[in-house]
C-alpha cells in the first residue's frame, strides 16, 4: 500500500531560504548597477543629439523666416553662455533685434556636461574648425558673412561625455547634423 501526501496551502510550504532570497538580491544590485550606467549613457547621447538637432531646427526657421519675410535674419551664438538666440534684420535701425527668447542646451543651468565649442580639432569636409559666433541668411535663406557675401563657413559646434556634434550650413543652405564617429564625421 502507497501512502499518497498531499500538500495543502499553509502546511508543508517551506519558502525560500535566507541564502536564496541573499542570492536574488546580489543578483538584482548587479543587474541594477550594470544597468544605471547604461541608462544615463544612453540618455546622455540622446540629449547631445536632441541639442544639435535643436539648433539645426532653429536654423531652419530662420532661413525660412528670411524668404518668408524678405529680409535676414541670423542665429547669434552665445558659446560661453552655452546658448543662441533668433535675431531679425531691423532696416530702420541697421541692426539686428532679438525675436523671443534665448534656446539653451539642455540642462545648461545643472552643468550637464553638454557644452557648445568655441573650435574643433577636426571638421566635417569643406568646413572650419572654427565655430561661427553667427550664421546669417539673407532675404533667398543663402548664407552670408557679415558683408553680405555668401559664404559656406558655417558651422556649430558642440560636444559631451566624449562625443561631438557639429551643424553646419552649406553654401546653398543645406543645414546638417554631423556627429565624429571613430573614423571621421559622420552625417546624421
Amino acid at each position: 500500500m502507497k501512502i499518497r501526501r498531499t500538500l495543502t496551502p499553509g502546511h508543508g510550504d517551506e519558502g525560500f531560504s535566507l541564502t536564496e532570497v541573499v542570492l536574488i538580491v546580489a543578483v538584482l544590485f548587479v543587474v541594477t548597477g550594470i544597468s544605471i550606467p547604461l541608462v544615463n549613457n544612453t540618455v546622455r547621447g540622446l540629449q547631445l543629439s536632441s541639442d544639435a538637432r535643436q539648433i539645426a531646427s532653429s536654423l531652419g526657421y530662420a532661413k525660412a523666416a528670411a524668404t518668408a519675410q524678405m529680409t535676414r535674419y541670423q542665429i547669434l551664438f552665445h558659446v560661453d553662455g552655452n546658448s543662441w538666440r533668433l535675431q531679425k534684420y531691423n532696416r530702420g535701425t541697421s541692426s539686428f533685434d532679438t525675436e523671443g527668447t534665448s534656446a539653451h542646451l539642455t540642462g545648461w543651468h545643472s552643468g550637464t556636461g553638454i557644452v557648445l565649442q568655441a573650435s574643433s580639432s577636426s571638421a566635417p569636409a569643406g568646413f572650419p574648425t572654427s565655430s561661427s559666433s553667427f550664421i546669417r541668411f539673407n532675404s533667398r535663406g543663402i548664407p552670408v558673412n557679415s558683408s553680405g557675401v555668401p559664404t559656406s563657413n558655417n558651422v556649430i559646434y558642440l560636444t559631451g561625455y566624449g562625443t561631438k556634434f557639429a551643424v553646419t550650413v552649406s553654401l546653398v543652405g543645406r543645414i546638417q547634423v554631423w556627429k565624429y564617429e571613430s573614423s571621421g564625421w559622420v552625417s546624421q
